[in-house]
């Protein structure tokens, strides 16, 4: 499939990825970045980084993830804290059409706060909405045909 100037695979399910990450992992190394990405991150991190650094990040991630309650039911609590709040979010609009994009946007950044800092915002905090918007906005620019070049 084609994605811009890229040739791109779309992954879906959980043995393909597997498959394709662990087995096929030298197929998909030397991923294409944006400018943006390319300023910004280098090739640091997990997602940017490729080979033996990859592997390291990636270690280091599952263990820190793990020590955050990965797997355990702390975090899973943490989850169904956050599913009901969106609930309560969604109901608040009587059936009437809304755009869900900034409720699944606050209600993952939540469940990302919950593990990482041990506490979750209100929907209604305005620092809370704007960071989330400002990371819209970063995200936007950042696929904008301007940011190609």
């Amino acid at each position: 499939m084609e994605f811009g100037a890229w040739s791109s695979v779309i992954i879906t399910g959980l043995p393909l990825i597997k498959e394709a990450l662990v087995h096929q992992g030298h197929n998909f190394l030397n991923r294409p970045m944006s400018p943006v990405r390319k300023r910004i991150f280098k090739t640091n991190g997990l997602i940017m980084s490729n080979g033996q650094e990859w592997k390291e990040q990636r270690r280091f991630t599952l263990t820190t993830l793990r020590n955050f309650g990965l797997g355990k039911k702390s975090l899973e609590e943490c989850m169904q804290e956050e599913a009901y709040q969106l609930n309560q979010a969604i109901e608040e609009e009587n059936g009437q059409p809304f755009n869900p994009h900034f409720k699944i946007n606050k209600a993952v950044s939540n469940i990302i706060c919950s593990i990482t800092f041990g506490e979750r915002f209100e929907y209604q905090d305005s620092q809370f909405q704007e960071m989330l918007r400002l990371l819209d906005d970063i995200i936007v620019m950042e696929v904008s045909v301007w940011n190609q070049k």
